[in-house]
């Protein structure tokens, strides 16, 4: 049995409030592979909003909002929050780049790469294996300016255990908030079924123009990539809604869902019961929205545990 999220944040037509309900002990299941989350911080979380372009797109004010709930959130689940605002792509590189090489995450049990920007595919939108990326506040728009851009593969790469063996064993969580591509995914409708549920009221806008090696360390073999998770808001090629007044629809139920669930369910089961909320949202003319979610050596359970510590 679970429980129904009666708060709808989105329909409900106000902001969403932060309030984390906590673990009264840490979860534990028998004959389940765990990963440890115990340490005081949790984790450590980089925050990367880009709010303010410089040129061409619109400016995503809304993101603010977003970007605000995000840092409340993991601060009352108990997580150290590094945030930054407004970067370019260049300064977006350098963070991650720090940030991975950070001698504070040999102390922690986990960490949080969260960026909201507005982003594109890097090909054509037709080919799901097209990588997505990121812009930076410089960016003009156009396709194909790599020096204002940043691949998610290579923000993830700068976490294999070579260049980050302070997180080797550990999670790493992505979780990126951006257009992957211009295509808009359309609801079937079907006269017997309840899925659709038409918004129209809201002031909706697109978020767009708007190798294996073995490392080792203290005797332990791993692969280089493994123990990485990634959520995106979107399919490849696909645009991500964003609520012109209240935020991102993808980041406004992360957040509602972690504060009310993150003390009982596992990290793939938060993903899944925010996509079921996603399924449910449509605009008036039936534009919806798919989350993807890929697992890269990801082979244990991951409770956040949020706000308890021994």
């Amino acid at each position: 049995y679970e429980e129904e999220i009666v708060y709808n944040p989105i329909e409900a037509g106000e902001a969403l409030r932060i309030k984390v309900k906590k673990s009264t002990r840490f979860m534990e299941i028998t004959n389940e592979p765990l990963y440890p989350m115990k340490s005081n911080p949790r984790g450590i979380v980089l925050l990367i909003t880009i709010i303010e372009y410089v040129a061409f797109y619109r400016n995503r004010q809304s993101a603010k909002l977003d970007h605000k709930n995000l840092l409340e959130l993991f601060k009352q689940m108990g997580f150290e929050v590094v945030e930054r605002i407004n970067l370019t792509a260049d300064e977006i590189r350098k963070e991650i780049k720090d940030f991975s090489k950070s001698q504070k995450l040999r102390h922690v049990d986990s960490c949080f790469v969260i960026i909201s920007a507005h982003g594109d595919s890097t090909g054509a939108e037709e080919n799901e294996n097209e990588d997505s990326v990121i812009h930076g506040v410089d960016h003009t728009g156009v396709k194909s300016t790599p020096h204002k851009e940043i691949k998610c593969k290579e923000i993830i790469q700068y976490f294999s255990a070579v260049k980050c063996p302070n997180m080797i064993r550990k999670p790493k969580v992505f979780v990126f908030q951006a257009c992957r591509g211009k295509n808009r995914q359309k609801a079937l409708t079907s006269k017997s079924s309840q899925c659709i549920n038409s918004i129209e009221s809201l002031n909706l806008e697109i978020d767009e123009n708007e190798e294996n090696s073995t490392n080792s360390r203290a005797g332990i073999s791993c692969r280089n990539f493994e123990d990485i998770i990634v959520f995106q808001s979107t399919l490849p090629g696909h645009v991500s809604f964003r609520d012109t007044k209240y935020g991102s629809w993808f980041i406004q139920i992360f957040c509602e869902v972690f504060m009310k669930r993150a003390y009982r369910l596992d990290l793939v089961r938060l993903f899944q019961n925010i996509d079921s909320r996603l399924e449910v949202l449509k605009v008036s003319d039936y534009n919806c929205q798919t989350a993807t979610l890929k697992l890269l050596g990801f082979n244990k359970r991951l409770y956040i545990n949020p706000g308890y510590f021994e």
